[in-house]
């Protein structure tokens, strides 16, 4: 695909809120918006800081998210760095852009140092195509159910 680029929401060129409000409207509820502009909008833009959300664009069209975060909303806070918020458009799924995004977030973490990569899902076989490995479930703080943890060595 042409004119894919990978932005850190801090440097979108149609601005931070046009950033916030796209990942919200994939991850959020009416009740946490001003949680998500509070976390993003105070994220870092500093190759070493934590936590960084980046956006996958087509040209200045938003397509795709993700997250490099510090945590995730999960029982098992002792792991550490967590891939967050993955999502591709629709119409963008199936062109490997999902990997894509994973990629450049295994390269950020892997760039400050980190061995290991984590993410919770509930989705089943999509990650381990990419070479992640559950190594057990850990309790979701709003639903209160079990949710798969995945590794990813970065090597």
């Amino acid at each position: 695909m042409d004119n894919l680029s990978i932005v850190n929401f801090k440097n979108y060129p149609l601005g931070i809120e046009k950033a916030i409000n796209y990942y919200h409207s994939k991850w959020g509820s009416a009740e946490n918006h001003a949680f998500f502009y509070d976390i993003i909008f105070h994220s870092s833009n500093n190759k070493m800081g934590l936590p960084r959300f980046f956006l996958l664009t087509r040209a200045e069209e938003i397509i795709g998210c993700i997250g490099l975060s510090p945590f995730d909303f999960i029982s098992r806070a002792d792991l550490t760095p967590w891939l967050v918020g993955l999502f591709i458009e629709k119409e963008y799924r199936g062109k490997n852009l999902g990997n894509h995004l994973m990629t450049h977030v295994e390269k950020e973490a892997k760039n400050m140092g980190y061995k290991n990569l984590y993410l919770t899902t509930d989705h089943i076989a999509y990650y381990e195509k990419y070479g992640w490995i559950r190594i057990e479930d850990g309790i979701d703080l709003f639903s209160g159910r079990q949710s798969r943890i995945y590794i990813k060595h970065l090597e």
